[in-house]
C-alpha cells in the first residue's frame, strides 16, 4: 500500500509477484495464488496507465523514474494469473465431466511450463484426453511424461506401463472431429487446439470456456486485464472471470 500511494506501482507489483511465487511453491491453495498474481498484474496495469499519462507530460516526475524498468515484469504481467486461471478451469471442467473442454483448456497450459509443474500439466492433458477419447493427444502427453529427464527412472517406467495399458486397447489417434482453418497459413486446425500444427501460430484463449478465439474482432474484451471471451460465453456475467473487474463497464 505504501508503494502504491507513492505511485511506485511497479515496486509494489514486484513484491506481490514474489509473494505469489512463494505461495506457488507450496502447491496448495491455487485460488489464493491466482489472486496474488492478479493483484500484481493489476498494479502493473496501473503503472502502464500512469506511464501513458506521463508520456504526454514531459515534465512529470514519473518520467524521471522510468529508467531501469524491468520489462520482463511488465510484458509478462498476466502470465501467472493466466496459468492458474486455466489450471483451475481445466480441473473444474474435468470434474464436471466436460472432457473435450478440459482438453482444450489443459492444452493451453503448455505455454506456462515455467509456472506450473510440467508433470501436473501433462498429467492433466493425458487424463482429460483419455476421458474425451482423444487418444492421439493423450499419447503425446504420455510421451512427454516419459521423456522428462528430471524424473526417476522408476517414475518414467510407471508412465510407460500406464500408456501401454491405455493404448493396447485404444489406437493413439485423435478423432476427426471438427477442423477449422488457420487464419495465418490456412492449415486445418483441430477445434480443441489453439496452436496451428502448420505454422505454430497461437490463438488467444477464451477466459470463460478455454476454447481458442479465432476472431478477436467479434469477441468481448475486459477493459482492465485486456483478456477476451466470446460474447456467447461471457453472456450475462457481471465480472471478468480472470481479473474479476466489472464486465459491464
Amino acid at each position: 500500500q505504501l508503494y502504491r500511494k507513492a505511485n511506485r506501482h511497479l515496486d509494489a507489483a514486484k513484491i506481490m509477484f514474489q509473494l505469489a511465487e512463494k505461495e506457488s511453491k507450496k502447491r496448495i491453495k491455487p485460488v489464493r495464488i491466482k489472486k496474488l498474481f492478479v493483484l500484481a498484474a493489476l498494479l502493473v496495469e496501473d503503472y502502464q496507465n500512469l506511464r501513458n499519462i506521463a508520456t504526454g507530460d514531459k515534465s512529470s516526475d514519473f518520467m524521471d523514474n522510468a529508467d531501469g524498468v524491468d520489462f520482463k515484469v511488465v510484458d509478462g504481467a498476466w502470465r501467472g494469473a493466466e496459468a492458474y486461471h486455466f489450471l483451475m478451469l481445466a480441473q473444474r471442467q474435468l470434474y464436471e465431466g466436460h472432457f473435450v473442454e478440459a482438453v482444450m483448456t489443459s492444452l493451453s497450459l503448455k505455454a506456462y511450463e515455467d509456472i506450473i509443474p510440467i508433470e501436473e500439466i501433462y498429467c492433466l492433458i493425458a487424463l482429460a484426453s483419455i476421458n474425451a477419447k482423444i487418444f492421439g493427444t493423450a499419447s503425446k502427453a504420455f510421451m512427454k511424461l516419459e521423456s522428462i529427464e528430471t524424473f526417476a527412472e522408476s517414475v518414467r517406467e510407471q508412465y510407460a506401463e500406464l500408456a501401454m495399458q491405455v493404448f493396447t486397447n485404444h489406437p493413439p489417434k485423435d478423432p476427426r472431429g471438427v477442423f477449422i482453418s488457420c487464419h495465418t497459413c490456412s492449415s486445418p486446425l483441430p477445434s480443441w487446439s489453439g496452436v496451428c500444427p502448420g505454422c505454430e501460430s497461437r490463438y488467444p484463449v477464451c477466459i470463460v470456456s478455454g476454447r481458442p478465439l479465432m476472431n478477436l474482432t467479434s469477441a468481448w474484451t475486459c477493459k482492465s486485464c485486456k483478456h477476451s471471451a466470446s460474447y456467447s460465453d461471457i453472456g450475462v456475467k457481471q465480472h471478468c472471470p480472470l481479473c474479476h473487474s466489472s464486465a459491464r463497464l
